[in-house]
């Protein structure tokens, strides 16, 4: 299984976000896998959260790039996490995730 937009996106708007360090939140393994894989292979370093709780002991203003947060996600869909990172940094760039799409947030 590949994320083709996901692989799209890695290439060609890589030089506009100049990314470095990303934090992905997502619970369903195969997904964590294949955008972890997707990230790294692209030069990216990434940590992965599994849950909420994680991402949020992960998480700190200025220490991310960007948060990519799979809104498929079971408990809260990835709203409550996101709206508590803007609360502390307005500034954070966060990317949603859904069926291997990505939604800027």
């Amino acid at each position: 299984m590949k994320l083709e937009a996901f692989g799209r996106f890695a290439n060609v708007e890589t030089q506009e976000l100049a990314l470095q360090t990303v934090l992905l939140v997502a619970d369903n393994p195969t997904i964590g896998k294949i955008v972890r894989e997707e990230l790294s292979g692209a030069g990216y370093q990434v940590r992965w959260a599994k849950n909420q709780d994680e991402a949020v002991s992960l998480w700190a203003p200025d220490q991310y790039d960007v948060v990519f947060v799979d809104i498929r996600r079971e408990k809260d869909r990835g709203q409550a996490l996101v709206r508590q990172i803007k609360a502390v940094a307005p500034s954070q760039k966060v990317i949603f995730l859904k069926n291997g799409r990505r939604q800027a947030a």
